[in-house]
């Protein structure tokens, strides 16, 4: 003959006190002894032969499982809990206990109803209290055990979430290695992962690029769009000038944006020849003439290949750079809403374009204060892709 209870709460005291009652069934009802509020408690204190809507039960079922979870989070994580844990899995999954959610009637009374005699008592029975409790036999623990069966036979099986929240816990199924290390790689890449343009590629540069230089080109697009700056870095003759390229060419056509490039004076008449060849309108500025960079004011993009000529804070060839950057003084403000600056070095103030790697193209798109080539103030926060 089963064990009946009508308990007002699920928690581990609860699960410890009752871990050798078997067969046994538990009845969980509205309002409950929960220590957390939930919509609709006050009115079935108020009102306790009213009956239940849906919405108090959901409330109460949402309330009373999320108190079970968070009282085995608070369990020390010692054998003698996880025993215990695994033993009430085992339990629920071979319906040697089950618990059953009232969502009829409300049910205040608290008590362990066994075969010979009920026990009775005020408030929790997990706990014990400075309270009356009392043993009924007889004709009375038959009267009190039938009214729990009777509640049990008009309740809803609420045993797979209550084997659920105990899975989950500490005290649930061992992750695997290979689990583990794809957790790993999704929290390592899913900021990445979640901030890929997904959208439809129009971009006739593509047919230029090989798998590899495509990869790249996506993934930059993502970071250039996230954060206003990205290094194109590495070795020789990988096409990171093409790479760049289509990345200006989706900056053109997307937002209408254009751009000025920084480079050797050798490398110039490549990027002329591959912007004309692909209808990419660039300003063209020698590392040896920047201040030809002011002819530039109005572009909202900048290229410095082989960037890393740039690295050292304090020369002439940096402030210059740092100038056009921050026009007025303060750092720019990318035009991406979740964007930040270039990298920087020294202060907050001042942004050191450079890199570990050699040699490298770097782009940047940031917000300046000056006139736009329409002749009013660059906008903010332009729509991202």
């Amino acid at each position: 003959m089963s064990t009946l209870v009508s308990a007002g709460s699920l928690g581990a005291e609860l699960l410890a006190l009752l871990e050798d009652e078997t067969p046994l069934e538990i009845l969980c009802a509205v309002p409950g002894d929960l220590a957390s509020d939930y919509a609709g408690r006050a009115e079935a204190r108020q009102k306790p032969l009213a009956a239940l809507s849906r919405s108090v039960v959901g409330a109460y079922r949402a309330a009373l499982l999320g108190e079970l979870a968070s009282s085995l989070d608070r369990l020390p994580q010692t054998q003698r809990w996880e025993r215990l844990l695994h033993h009430w899995m085992s339990r629920l999954e071979d319906r040697s206990a089950t618990i059953g959610l009232g969502e009829r009637e409300t049910a205040f009374t608290r008590l362990i109803s066994r075969q010979d005699k009920t026990l009775l008592r005020a408030g929790p029975l997990e706990f014990e209290l400075d309270e009356p409790r009392f043993e009924l036999t007889g004709e009375a623990h038959e009267t009190a055990r039938a009214w729990c069966r009777g509640r049990l036979d008009r309740s809803v099986d609420l045993t797979p979430d209550v084997l659920q929240v105990l899975q989950r816990s500490w005290a649930g199924e061992l992750v695997s290695p290979e689990d583990l290390y794809l957790k790993v790689l999704h929290e390592y890449f899913s900021s990445t992962l979640g901030g890929l343009d997904r959208e439809t590629e129009h971009n006739p540069m593509l047919e230029w690029l090989t798998d590899f230089q495509e990869e790249a080109y996506s993934r930059a697009k993502t970071i250039l769009q996230r954060y206003g700056g990205v290094f194109l870095a590495d070795v020789v003759g990988l096409g990171k000038t093409f790479i760049a390229m289509a990345l200006l060419r989706h900056l053109k056509d997307r937002y209408g944006h254009h751009a000025v490039v920084v480079a050797p004076p050798a490398v110039l008449p490549a990027w002329e020849d591959l912007a004309r060849e692909h209808r990419v309108e660039l300003g063209l500025v020698s590392i040896g003439r920047l201040s030809d960079l002011d002819r530039y004011s109005d572009r909202e993009v900048l290229v410095i290949d082989e960037s890393h000529n740039f690295r050292n804070v304090g020369t002439a060839r940096y402030d210059l750079i740092q100038r056009w950057l921050r026009p007025l003084g303060r750092p720019p403000r990318s035009k991406s809403s979740c964007c930040r600056r270039p990298p920087r070095t020294t202060t907050p103030r001042t942004c050191s374009i450079s890199s570990s790697f050699s040699p490298t193209i770097t782009v940047a798109c940031p917000l300046k204060e000056r006139r736009s080539r329409s002749g009013s103030t660059p906008r903010r926060g332009a729509q991202r892709s």
